[in-house]
């Protein structure tokens, strides 16, 4: 975030900001930290293989990417790799049960968590037998993506997949102001570190 804010560690004046919209309904407020919900998952996981060594889990994601923290967390905290099927969106399901294994199907998303609150449960067991369902978001929830813009106050904000459809508060920010860490440049001047300018028509093209 060094590169958002000044030499006296304050906002930089933005004309535009481009911003993740897809959970800004008032039905995502929050979501749960990632690290907690793989705490949950983590248990999870142990408690289910330790049931006998004919047992088995399988991830089930809900997009195509950004799940790499999770198999990450896997790995850092049980020591165990995690196999992606190359074609995972075709392997995925009841399609890994035989006989020989028993499953425990890991869901992970976030659209079907409406109205989740802090002190709700982020790993929820299923009724039915074999499968478990996580809230685990990718995006920011829509108290962090209001945070996000009052705080940088930007000039325009374009939302994306959907427009930006809330009016920032006049008020003074309350949110608790970012520690940032300024990156240490070499004492020695790069040949050609000078700003480079932008031509008009591009920044007309950007944002108008």
């Amino acid at each position: 975030m060094a590169q958002l804010h000044d030499e006296e560690k304050k906002p930089i004046k933005l004309d535009a900001l481009y911003v993740d919209t897809t959970f800004q309904g008032v039905s995502y407020e929050t979501f749960p930290k990632r690290s907690e919900t793989m705490d949950s998952v983590v248990r999870e996981i142990e408690k289910w293989l330790a049931s006998g060594d004919t047992y088995r889990v399988a991830l089930v994601p809900s997009a195509r990417y950004g799940y790499e923290y999770v198999f990450n967390e896997i790995y850092k905290r049980m020591d165990m790799k995690v196999y992606v099927e190359i074609n995972w969106e075709k392997h995925c399901g009841s399609c890994y049960t035989d006989r020989a294994h028993k499953y425990l199907y890991i869901n992970f998303s976030a659209m079907m968590w409406r109205r989740f609150k802090p002190e709700d449960q982020s790993v929820v067991p299923s009724s039915e037998d074999g499968k478990m369902f996580v809230c685990f978001a990718t995006h920011c929830s829509r108290t962090e993506l209001i945070h996000f813009i009052e705080y940088l106050a930007p000039k325009k904000v374009v939302g994306f997949s959907e427009p930006y459809s809330y009016t920032p508060s006049k008020e003074p920010s309350t949110l608790t102001p970012l520690k940032i860490r300024t990156p240490k440049r070499s004492a020695k001047k790069l040949e050609g570190d000078k700003p480079k300018k932008v031509p008009k028509h591009v920044l007309k093209q950007l944002f108008e």
